[in-house]
């Protein structure tokens, strides 16, 4: 609720309902293969992320750094299609001569 100074029994603010919505991920429990457990929470997920990228850094020697990738906030890759097409188009107009 948003606080305000109230003006009496009269008061139009007192008669309108304020709400303050935080915006939160549906995150859904599953089994990670990336972390190799079930997860059950965002807060979880992110700490296994981080222990196992702890782990592949020690084992390695590179500095590694796993993020999570929700579904939603991922772009498909188009730039990949697009060098796929420019090969294609210079086959066909090669060997169409």
């Amino acid at each position: 609720m948003i606080l305000h100074s109230c003006s009496g029994p009269g008061c139009y603010a007192c008669k309108l309902k304020t709400l303050q919505l935080q915006p939160t991920t549906a995150f859904q429990p599953h089994y990670n293969f990336t972390v190799g457990k079930h997860v059950s929470t965002d807060a979880q997920f992110r700490d296994e992320l981080k222990r196992c990228a702890d782990r592949n850094s020690e084992s390695t020697g590179l500095y590694h750094d796993y993020q999570p990738r929700y579904p939603g906030d991922t772009q498909p890759i188009r730039e990949a299609d697009q060098s796929l097409d420019d090969q294609a188009r210079e086959i066909r107009r090669v060997t169409d001569v």
